[in-house]
């Protein structure tokens, strides 16, 4: 097994069984940076579960897994952003695994700006340190396909179509699981959306990242911002790159969990509450 962590500014280092990550000699990735710790983190192979493991060695500012503080071990999967010491960012790409590396659908894209794309090949680790022959560190972006988005409904149809009186109704998000749709009352303000245990609407799938979207609700409006997720945010089939106002009725896609934004009625609300949806079907986990 093999894997690299890419920076922008520090470069691509390939590793196999383990990297450390610090200011010591001797570090994997040495990071000669005052918010760094002598021994600040260590990413290893762990045979039992057949993936490499993050964890932080105490450090004085900490590690971030997909934007969120980690205080234990984390399986890593085959791309994350990781944080150490809140500024010295890091991608973590799976590299090959026993049987090969797989390839991926998209193109490798490159950390410098306007920087040519590599060819699709793996380099097989080679080329440590600040990158390839231009000086350029690439990386491999892991993107799920655009999703195939079911057709909306009618406005006859549309979970918005009920009249409902603006000061009796609420706007919710609708998450179809394999037990059933969840509904999450969403509250005036930003909602976080994430496996993390400090999101606003927590679920525990592998296609969500640990903080995935942010919805933004002022008044009646909803606007819909990725937070730098694996798997990304979709409204309606399209791709959202920035920060982008959600219809009422309006198909949010996270990853590949299908979710609508829906107005429903003050009395429906007790249903769920804000943020609290079935705790049996939001805790399931991805099989």
């Amino acid at each position: 097994m093999r894997a690299k962590l890419v920076s922008r500014e520090h470069g691509e280092f390939p590793f196999g069984d383990e990297a450390t990550i610090g200011r010591a000699a001797g570090s994997t990735v040495r990071l000669e940076v005052s918010v760094i710790s002598s021994q600040h983190a260590r990413i290893s192979f762990d045979p039992e579960r057949s993936a490499y493991v993050l964890e932080d060695l105490d450090s004085l500012n900490g590690t971030e897994l997909d934007g969120a503080l980690i205080d234990r071990e984390e399986v890593l999967g085959k791309l994350h952003l990781v944080r150490f010491g809140g500024s010295e960012e890091f991608i973590f790409q799976l590299v090959s695994a026993e049987a090969g590396a797989q390839t991926l659908d998209s193109p490798p894209i490159s950390t410098t700006p306007g920087a040519a794309a590599p060819d699709s090949e793996d380099d097989g680790g080679r080329g440590a340190g600040k990158g390839d022959e231009t000086g350029a560190a690439q990386i491999e972006r892991d993107v799920v396909p655009r999703p195939d988005v079911p057709a909306r409904a009618g406005a006859a149809d549309a979970p918005s179509a009920a009249p409902i009186t603006e000061s009796r109704g609420c706007l919710a998000l609708e998450i179809e699981l394999d037990e059933g749709p969840v509904r999450f009352t969403l509250r005036e303000g930003e909602n976080v959306v994430g496996r993390s245990k400090t999101s606003d609407i927590q679920l525990d799938l592998s296609e969500l990242s640990r903080r995935h979207a942010i919805l933004s609700v002022a008044g009646r409006e909803v606007r819909v911002r990725d937070e730098g997720s694996r798997n990304h945010t979709f409204i309606d089939g399209d791709l959202v790159e920035f920060e982008t106002v959600a219809p009422i009725g309006a198909q949010i896609i996270l990853g590949r969990v299908i979710a609508t934004l829906v107005e429903v009625a003050a009395e429906t609300e007790t249903e769920t509450g804000i943020g609290e949806p079935d705790t049996q079907a939001a805790s399931r986990r991805s099989e």
